[in-house]
This record gives C-alpha cells, structure tokens and sequence, in this order.
C-alpha cells in the first residue's frame, strides 16, 4: 500500500510539475528584425541599425547583410525603443516608441532617402606671385626666410 501511495504521489508531482519546467524553457528577450532599403527599392548593405532602450540608454547595434536585412537578437523586453538607421550619403531614419514582447521578433523596416548636402557659395582666388615661381629654374631649390 505504501508503495501504491508513492507512486500516485510521484505521479501527480509529475503532473503538476510538467507545466512548469516546460516555460523555464522560454525565453527572456525580444529581437527586433527588418529590411532596409534606398529610395528606389533596392536593398542596401552595411547600414548601421541601433536601438535604444530609452528608460536604461541601453543600445543594441548591427549592421545590415548583403540583402538589407538585420536581425537585433537577445533585447530587453519592454521599451520604448528608438531604432535608427544610417548609411553614408543617406538621411538617417528614425523610428521612435517601438515595444518589444517576452520572445516575439518585431519587424522594422526602414526606406532611406539620398542626402543632398546644399553648400555655400565656393570663392577661389588666386595671384600670381614670381618670387617663388621662376621659369628659368629647373631642379629643387629651398627658400631661406629671416624672422628680423
């Protein structure tokens, strides 16, 4: 009888237990995953994508594959995050209040734009100066300056 009880008692242990052991398996991150493209649609590789965690500063950074994707893996759960994308000769992209769940992956997508850089008006001015320059010189010469 003793060993009757034993069984039914390690059996329902079993039971109740199975549950629990099984979500010590989960996860206790998020990852954020995603394409990164240019203007015309086609993907661009090498972009640097990083997320911030806002209420730590945490940040989490990689750069895309040769097909424009990313994949962020191991993120605090939670948020919000800012995840922004940059590449040189592209406006960066921000995406700001992005909440990650326990084990979920997040798509973001990023289309970056060219960068047009506007400069202001270029004067070149020249002189002409014949105390350095001789047309009758050929081969290195040093110039010697006093400071009087």
């Amino acid at each position: 009888m003793k060993s009757t009880a034993t069984r039914w008692l390690l059996l329902a242990l079993v039971f109740f237990l199975l549950p629990i052991t099984e979500s010590a398996g989960q996860g206790t991150t998020a990852s954020i995953t995603g394409t990164v493209e240019g203007g015309d649609g086609e993907p661009l590789p090498g972009v640097n994508v990083v997320a911030t965690h806002q209420p730590t500063g945490t940040r989490y950074g990689v750069a895309t594959n040769a097909n424009g994707r990313y994949t962020i893996q191991g993120m605090r759960v939670g948020g919000p995050y800012t995840v922004t994308a940059s590449f040189v000769g592209y406006q960066t992209t921000r995406r700001e209040g992005i909440q990650l769940q326990l084990d979920a992956q997040r798509e973001v997508n990023f289309q970056l734009q060219t960068k047009t850089a506007e400069m202001d008006e270029l004067q070149v001015i020249g002189q002409r100066s014949d105390a350095v320059i001789d047309k009758d010189r050929t081969g290195a010469a040093t110039n010697v300056s006093s400071a009087d």
